[in-house]
């Protein structure tokens, strides 16, 4: 995994966008103010954004958060409430104790498999555990055992977003969108 800083990040991009290294022998000038790096900047933090939530998760640097999801029984529903912290920007995966199978993350409130949870005969359990995300940092997790004792997290792994790292594996360079010329 690469590890960048902001200012590593913005030189990569620049050499990568062709922006470098500066040619010597002419000079341009702008009259309307404009900063590059700062606009450079913000198509970074735009790209980074996307990468992170698109790209396979072998390309990004996740994180354990296990000990810092705060959970919560939701009365009547078989299920918990999940909140992790606050600069969490995806969930790789959930594991709970004594489960090998990986918690299944829907992220489509449409989806059929998340129709099922409503009915307490075809919601996910500890055999087929299931969470529905409904922000990056809340999910409902579907995984009680038979007699209705709520799971224990073994594992929650998570892509944060900071604003001043980037880390990613060089595959994910080839996402740089280039310049139009």
């Amino acid at each position: 995994m690469n590890r960048y800083t902001s200012t590593q990040i913005l030189e990569e991009f620049r050499r990568r966008r062709f922006l470098e290294p500066v040619r010597n022998d002419c000079v341009i000038e702008r009259s309307d103010g404009a900063d590059i790096d700062t606009q450079l900047m913000a198509e970074i933090r735009q790209w980074y954004a996307t990468l992170i939530d698109t790209a396979p998760a072998d390309w990004l640097a996740t994180e354990e958060v296990a000990p810092d999801v705060i959970m919560e029984l939701i009365p009547g529903t078989g299920a918990m409430s999940l909140i992790l912290p606050e600069d969490v920007r995806r969930v790789v995966g959930i594991s709970i104790e004594g489960n090998p199978v990986p918690v299944t993350i829907i992220t489509d409130p449409e989806s059929p498999l998340m129709r099922l949870q409503s009915n307490p005969f075809t919601r996910g359990g500890k055999i087929r555990p299931l969470a529905f995300q409904h922000s990056p940092r809340h999910l409902t997790l579907f995984a009680h055992d038979s007699r209705g004792n709520p799971p224990e997290l073994t594992s929650v792994r998570v892509v944060r977003l900071s604003p001043d790292i980037y880390q990613f594996d060089n595959r994910a360079w080839e996402t740089v969108p280039q310049i139009k010329i």
